[in-house]
């Protein structure tokens, strides 16, 4: 026994599962009324074509599209104010989650979770959680953030290199004034130095203990 709909429409209920055996052929819809909805949330659903062309879909939630699947330009789309993340239970997504990308602004990528500190893993080798070798850029309460080479099992603890290229390394912090006189000095190195006093000065680093502790350099 088939199921009829006319122009007018079908208003009723099918009792049971249903099986269709070929496709189901839904209006386009629009966010406001999605052409595939719930009896109970009519403002959610499917639409196709969303902002036009046909390789176009948005799941809609209560009128606003959260997720736009854009087969022109093979995007996947997701609202600036939405967060995209891992819940902390396997197999269940609706627990709550625990790490969570989020959208900074224009051109910016955040991990953040409120007060917890975040710790992103660049692996160079995995075997499992006990054999790899990774880099780690991560936040503690109260600091430091960390750069480190890690490894385990297998693994082996790799060399950290900076290469700037053609270009030079920056340094973030200003130089402080050698001091202890009224022209003190570095020296020499092969004959030539700092050619006056205010070339002089420390490059001031913190040792693992977090102890000051500072490096003569010149300008």
């Amino acid at each position: 026994m088939g199921i009829m709909i006319s122009s007018a429409g079908f208003d009723g209920v099918v009792p049971g599962a249903l099986t269709v055996g070929g496709q189901i052929l839904a209006a386009a819809g629009t966010t406001s009324a999605p052409g595939i909805a719930f009896t109970t949330a009519l403002t959610t659903g499917l639409v196709l074509n969303p902002t036009g062309g046909a390789s176009r879909m948005g799941l809609i939630i209560d009128t606003n599209t959260a997720l736009y699947l854009d087969g022109s330009n093979k995007a996947l789309r997701v609202p600036a104010n939405y967060l995209i993340g891992w819940s902390s239970a396997s197999d269940n997504a609706v627990s709550s989650f625990d790490l969570v990308l989020a959208r900074g602004a224009a051109a910016i990528l955040d991990q953040r979770n409120g007060v917890n500190a975040q710790t992103f893993r660049l692996y160079g080798t995995y075997t499992d959680v006990s054999n790899y070798e990774r880099l780690a850029l991560s936040a503690a309460a109260g600091g430091p953030f960390a750069i480190t080479s890690a490894a385990a099992g297998t693994g082996t603890v790799r060399n950290l290199k900076l290469d700037p290229g053609t270009a030079d390394l920056q340094w973030g912090k200003a130089l402080v004034a050698l001091g202890g006189g009224a022209a003190p000095t570095l020296g020499t190195i092969g004959g030539s130095g700092p050619a006056a006093a205010a070339q002089n000065t420390w490059l001031r680093m913190l040792d693992s203990a977090g102890v000051a502790c500072w490096v003569p350099v010149w300008k």
